[in-house]
């Protein structure tokens, strides 16, 4: 029996890369949402802020649309 009860992993960044897959995503809500996608350094450039605040950087009116998406 192990003397650990609880192991976190940090999947996030840590042990897989998930920046494209991020960054994917966020380009996925920005089309189906606004129709089209910002231009790349737009889309990274808040990814490491909350959600809200990463979407409202795409359009502030519609950020529960986008975060839904």
């Amino acid at each position: 029996m192990s003397r650990y009860r609880t192991v976190l992993w940090d999947l996030d960044g840590t042990i897989a890369d998930t920046l494209p897959l991020i960054r994917d995503s966020l380009r996925h809500a920005a089309v189906q949402v606004l129709g089209a996608a910002p231009p790349e350094d737009v889309l990274v450039r808040n990814i490491f802020m909350p959600l809200a605040d990463q979407m409202r950087a795409f359009d502030a009116e519609r950020v529960d649309d986008l975060c839904a998406a």
